[in-house]
């Protein structure tokens, strides 16, 4: 019985190690990926289509994403209040506003799931937020409120924040970074660039690294 209780302990040892389980912590390590961005800026929503989308598809379940939507946009006071300007235009301001509060006020997944909505909406239209709120189960009124109490603008002054102290590394948009060393990664090959780093970290690589 001692025997079988070793082998037991072995084969699951050997899972955890193969998978990237941390039975420490009950979790499968995560890389982070942190995509700084603009909602309407053609670079930004190509990266959304192209890299982005291939990494979601084929290494989900091994990266954990973190998005700063303000890129160059700009935050003023006039009459008292606070006013967002978009380089992209009025559309780019409703998106970034939309997405801040839907990645300050929903869960990690929802939040995920309405940014990558918004980046890839093919019908650009000032009702994208509630389709893609609808989409992907997202209680719009709680978005809406939070854009007309302009909450939104309190939550993308901490995202404008973010970006002054990575000006380093963040220079133009959209950027990519992995890891909390916030690596810069090619745009053109972010899911290679990924594996690549597991690699070095000597995280093990998952199936999606292996895939065309």
């Amino acid at each position: 019985a001692r025997i079988i209780k070793m082998y037991l302990c072995f084969l699951v040892l050997s899972l955890c190690a193969l998978t990237g389980f941390r039975a420490d912590e009950g979790v499968r390590e995560k890389v982070p990926v942190n995509v700084y961005f603009e909602s309407r800026c053609p670079d930004s929503v190509r990266l959304f289509n192209t890299g982005l989308d291939e990494v979601e598809k084929k290494l989900g379940q091994d990266v954990e994403f973190h998005f700063n939507p303000f890129g160059r946009a700009q935050l003023n006071e006039r009459f008292g209040r606070q006013e967002l300007t978009c380089l992209h235009g009025e559309t780019e301001c409703l998106f970034t506003e939309h997405i801040a509060c839907a990645l300050q006020t929903t869960d990690s997944k929802s939040a995920k799931d309405f940014t990558f909505c918004m980046m890839q909406l093919q019908d650009i239209n000032q009702n994208g937020p509630y389709e893609c709120a609808t989409k992907v189960g997202v209680d719009f009124n709680g978005l809406d409120r939070c854009y007309k109490s302009k909450d939104s603008l309190k939550f993308l002054a901490e995202y404008s924040n973010q970006l002054q102290q990575r000006q380093a590394a963040v220079s133009s948009y959209p950027t990519v970074t992995i890891g909390k060393e916030e690596k810069v990664v090619d745009t053109n090959n972010i899911k290679s660039e990924i594996c690549n780093y597991m690699l070095e970290k000597g995280i093990p690589s998952p199936i999606g690294c292996t895939e065309v």
